[in-house]
């Protein structure tokens, strides 16, 4: 018991993890944390999927009346190779590109369950060689508390650059959006819907947990199609990544966070795209579509799917009164077509004193990256180029 009457534990069990559900939710609905990811149902489908070999370590805070008042989502785990280091990471770090992660706190006790939180971290220094916390704002609690305190006692602080993540903010009607977009973006839309739409096209959004099982397996063959076509493979070939959708996505759909929006020719699923919702935002995460027209006699550029999808889904969260579309991470041209307007995320590295070779390691690690952009510059290749400036910034 902390001196403003926090309690914190360590949950290291499965059991008790699931046992949190409802309060975790509860928790993250009246919190200031923006991510879908940080729903519980995400991060304990990421844990059953990916937990193997890793320990967990969520911690959580009660006042004094037992209330839940704070959560870090972390697990531990080792990386490297024959000396290994005790890493301790968010949960749903692993091949999911969960964006946003943070810690869940009640604002009316922010900086108390802050600190009681980070004690809580610092005590178990023992059993962890180094800290990172991926893909957190500016804003979040981590970024704001926890890694000031982390420097105040003398743990060396690293914060780089992780991600830029497009957004943005839905207008009253698609119409608006179209108007504010370039004339190939809009011609694009509405020359492909027109001819999709001669053909039979039709929109639908498949909410009920018992269709999902159809729909993802859709999904993953069209997101497959997708890439194929570009010598790659695409996420889901990973049978982790498709066992932790399968857990993860009727549980969302359950509880009103998951919409997976499709295209049909006919009985034809020619595009899909997964999208979650959270508190106005509906984050664009994954999508898939065919390659190949419906009719063969249709020219690339009247057939495209998912530009037409993406318009459609938009008209449906501003229907739905949701205030913002969100591409998530990556600053593909393609979504940039849509938005200037971008965040930025940064991973913060927390190494503990007298922690010499994690130092070492981690300062290696950079020297290779920096190695490795330099070898591109000098064989000419380049690395994406960061989005168009914003007044301001990014936020």
């Amino acid at each position: 018991m902390t001196a403003d009457g926090l309690h914190v534990v360590r949950v290291d069990d499965t059991a008790s993890f699931a046992a949190l559900e409802h309060e975790w939710d509860r928790l993250l609905e009246r919190s200031n944390a923006r991510s879908v990811f940080l729903r519980w149902a995400w991060l304990h489908a990421s844990w059953v999927a990916f937990g193997t070999g890793h320990d967990l370590r969520v911690y959580t805070v009660r006042d004094a009346g037992g209330s839940l008042v704070g959560i870090a989502p972390l697990q531990r785990q080792r990386t490297g190779g024959a000396l290994p280091l005790r890493l301790l990471t968010f949960l749903g770090t692993e091949r999911i590109s969960s964006d946003f992660l943070d810690f869940v706190v009640d604002p009316a006790r922010e900086h108390e369950v802050a600190r009681a939180l980070w004690s809580a971290i610092a005590a178990d220094v023992a059993e962890i060689d180094y800290v990172r916390w991926c893909d957190v704002l500016e804003s979040s609690v981590v970024a704001r508390h926890v890694a000031p305190y982390a420097a105040g006692a003398g743990w060396r602080v690293r914060d780089d650059l992780a991600e830029y993540c497009p957004y943005l903010e839905l207008p009253e009607t698609l119409e608006d959006v179209l108007a504010a977009r370039g004339k190939s973006l809009r011609d694009n839309v509405r020359r492909s819907t027109r001819r999709l739409e001669a053909m039979g096209l039709a929109f639908d959004a498949i909410e009920a947990p018992e269709e999902l099982p159809a729909a993802l397996d859709a999904l993953y063959r069209l997101h497959a199609a997708r890439w194929s076509r570009k010598g790659r493979q695409g996420n889901f070939r990973d049978d982790r990544v498709r066992a932790f959708h399968d857990l993860a996505a009727p549980r969302l759909a359950r509880a009103g966070a998951l919409r997976l929006y499709r295209l049909r020719i006919e009985e034809r699923p020619i595009a899909l795209l997964y999208a979650l919702e959270h508190r106005g935002v509906l984050s664009y995460y994954q999508a898939g579509f065919d390659p190949t027209p419906p009719d063969p006699s249709m020219r690339a550029y009247t057939y495209s799917p998912g530009v037409v999808l993406i318009a459609k889904v938009m008209g449906d969260a501003i229907a739905r009164r949701d205030t913002e579309f969100d591409f998530l991470r990556g600053h593909e041209s393609a979504k940039f077509r849509w938005t200037h307007a971008y965040r930025v995320t940064r991973t913060l590295t927390v190494v503990p004193p007298r922690r010499p070779r994690a130092r070492w390691a981690l300062d290696g690690a950079r020297a290779v990256r920096s190695a490795r952009q330099m070898a591109k510059r000098l064989l000419g290749r380049r690395d994406p180029a960061p989005p168009p400036p914003m007044p301001g910034g990014g936020n």
